[in-house]
């Protein structure tokens, strides 16, 4: 079976906007990158899919995918669901099997998380449901077969992907983890990361400040596709 992953990202210029009255611009922009860079590592590293997609409409963010080897989709469209069925039809044309959604902001992820997800994924069609840490949304959607529902990331995504899943007769499993569940939007999620787990917020802090050189004082401005209702996802 042949999985791909698909990694939604916004603009610098207008992710993250929880944090930005509690962290200079610079800072919050290296965030989303070294964020976003952990997530894809993660995902190359594991093995379990044979192709990764970093889908935005953003330049400078496709760009930085290519850097690293990854596949750049421009998105076309606006929001995050449907940048996610942007890449299930670039999946589909390719003849790939499976998809592994996931939110670009999740610090604790490893490989064996994704290989964990990956494997539940069987024969018969299958949703995969990866809630965040209060149950709330979900941060990781497996799906085989592609497009097997629709995607509802935003508001209280993890119950209504649940209910798609067992709405359109799939094999709906819920997948629960501290690491996978932890995805990083406010001042709060920062201290709760340095209190539950120093080393990740250590090797994040690193990752911030290994950034900061490349970047620019002044941020480029947000393309005109990059609004997502609110609610949905890298807020």
């Amino acid at each position: 079976m042949r999985t791909v992953a698909v990694i939604p990202l916004r603009g610098l210029a207008d992710c993250k906007q929880l944090l930005s009255k509690f962290l200079p611009d610079r800072v919050r922009r290296a965030l989303i990158l070294a964020l976003a860079g952990h997530v894809a590592d993660a995902v190359c590293d594991s093995g379990a899919v044979a192709a990764t997609v970093i889908v935005s409409p953003e330049t400078e963010i496709l760009r930085w995918a290519e850097a690293r080897g990854l596949t750049a989709l421009r998105q076309t469209n606006t929001g995050l669901n449907a940048g996610l069925w942007q890449a299930t039809n670039w999946a589909r044309e390719r003849h790939f099997d499976a998809l592994l959604a996931l939110h670009a902001d999740l610090p604790l992820l490893t490989p064996d998380h994704i290989s964990a997800l990956v494997r539940m994924l069987g024969a018969s069609p299958t949703a995969v449901v990866a809630g965040d840490r209060h149950a709330h949304g979900t941060t990781g959607l497996a799906l085989q077969p592609l497009g097997a529902i629709p995607f509802h990331f935003g508001d209280q995504s993890y119950t209504r992907h649940l209910i798609a899943g067992e709405a359109h007769h799939l094999r709906t499993i819920p997948y629960q983890s501290r690491e996978v569940g932890f995805d990083l939007d406010t001042p709060r999620d920062l201290r709760d990361l340095l209190l539950w787990h120093p080393v990740g917020f250590a090797r994040l802090t690193r990752a911030v400040v290994a950034w900061l050189p490349q970047l620019p004082e002044t941020a480029p401005l947000a393309a005109p596709t990059a609004t997502y209702p609110a609610g949905e996802g890298q807020r």
